[in-house]
C-alpha cells in the first residue's frame, strides 16, 4: 500500500539521519573514538535478538502493531539525541536499533511477501529494498 512504502521511507530518512549526523553530534558534544565504537557495538548486538525474535513480535502484534512500534522507537530515539548532554549516556539508547532496523525491517519483508503476487516476491523486496535504502537513506 501507499501507506506502508512512505513508513518504509521516512524510516530510511531516520536510519540515515542517524547514520550520517549521530557521530557528528557525539564528537561535538565530547564524545570519544571508543565511545562510538561502543555505541556501535551495542547497536549491532542489539540487532541479534530482535532479528531472532521478529517472527514472534510480528505474529503477536501484527505488521500494523510492529511498524507502530518501531517508528515509536525512532521517535523517542531522536529526542534522547537531543535531550542527553553526554556522550556515554547515548551507550544504551543505541539498543533501539534493534526495533527500529531489525524489527522494522523484518516486518518490510513479512509484508512484502503477504503482499507480492506469487512468483515476484524477489521484485517486491527489491523495491523495497530502494524505497528504503536508496530514496530514504540515500
Amino acid at each position: 500500500s501507499p501507506v506502508f512504502f512512505a513508513i518504509l521511507l521516512v524510516s530510511g530518512c531516520g536510519a540515515g539521519i542517524i547514520d550520517t549526523f549521530l557521530f557528528i553530534h557525539i564528537r561535538e558534544i565530547g564524545g570519544s573514538d571508543l565511545c562510538m565504537g561502543l555505541m556501535r557495538l551495542v547497536t549491532c548486538i542489539a540487532e541479534v535478538p530482535f532479528f531472532s525474535a521478529s517472527g514472534p513480535l510480528i505474529a503477536r502484534l501484527g505488521v500494523v502493531g510492529v511498524v507502530a512500534l518501531a517508528q515509536s522507537a525512532y521517535a523517542l530515539r531522536f529526542f534522547l539525541y537531543q535531550a542527553i548532554p553526554r556522550p556515554w549516556l547515548f551507550v544504551p539508547v543505541e539498543v533501539l536499533h534493534g526495533l527500529t532496523y531489525a524489527a522494522m525491517w523484518s516486518t518490510a519483508c513479512c509484508y512484502g511477501k503477504m503482499v507480492a503476487p506469487a512468483g515476484s516476491e524477489a521484485s517486491l523486496q527489491g523495491v523495497l529494498t530502494g524505497v528504503h535504502w536508496g530514496l530514504g537513506s540515500g
